[in-house]
């Protein structure tokens, strides 16, 4: 059985965590965590993740993790559990030719947050007033998610969700940002934006055609959290 919990360096620095770094640990999937991925699909995939997580991470609540650790985690997982290589085809910008080029994703690009980040990321609005933004979690998430089933507007519950005001709750922050001009919410989402964290799904690799360096794009998959079809053959053969 994979029960080793293994350290890991997020790219939160877990600036946003009360939980000591160094007690987060995280073990490769099992047979009986692949139950739970094996359910997965765009509808459930934030509710099943953390259904995963909370077998295979330590230290931490993981309803807690961010965005951008979450994203790694699955990268993390994908590279322990299974493999470290996928294959990706892109047209080469050197020679112009259709290309397969194999993917490391040990080197895939991440960024992190700064040392010196200030949370919550203050934000300043033309009136003099400064905003307050946090970093979302994965409840934060599927709490989104679950509003935005039932409502049209969840759009501005995602923006309000990620404000910090102790003298309003969300949807007192929703009206708020509802009757401001459209650049106060311009401004709340490239602070939000500013706040990413996590695998850039960039890598800069050789063209296999002409030995040229090239970054391509590696967009995200499911085949990241529960390999199959073309992705499972390539990795484990027929």
């Amino acid at each position: 059985m994979s029960d080793k919990f293994l350290p890991v360096n997020l790219p939160s620095r877990c600036l946003t965590y009360k939980e000591n770094p160094e007690d987060i640990r995280v073990r490769p999937y099992t047979g009986g965590d692949e139950v739970f991925l094996a359910e997965i699909n765009i509808v459930n995939c934030n509710v099943k993740f953390l259904e995963v997580l909370k077998r295979v991470v330590q230290g931490i609540d993981p309803g807690d993790i961010t965005f951008g650790d979450k994203l790694y985690l699955m990268l993390w997982q994908y590279i322990n559990s299974y493999t470290e290589m996928i294959y990706e085809t892109d047209i080469c910008s050197h020679c112009m030719k259709k290309v397969v080029f194999p993917v490391d994703l040990r080197e895939m690009e991440f960024t992190t947050f700064s040392e010196d980040l200030v949370l919550p990321l203050p934000i300043p609005i033309t009136n003099g007033e400064t905003l307050y933004m946090k970093v979302l979690t994965l409840n934060n998430e599927i709490q989104i998610e679950k509003y935005s089933q039932d409502h049209e507007d969840g759009f501005l519950y995602k923006l309000a969700m990620q404000l910090v005001d102790e003298k309003k709750d969300v949807l007192a922050r929703m009206e708020y940002l509802r009757d401001e001009p459209a650049s106060v919410t311009a401004k709340v989402r490239a602070a939000a934006q500013s706040l990413y964290h996590g695998p850039t799904f960039q890598y800069i690799g050789k063209c296999p055609n002409c030995r040229e360096e090239e970054r391509i794009e590696v967009p995200f998959r499911f085949e990241f959290l529960f390999p199959t079809g073309k992705t499972l053959t390539e990795a484990f053969g027929a």
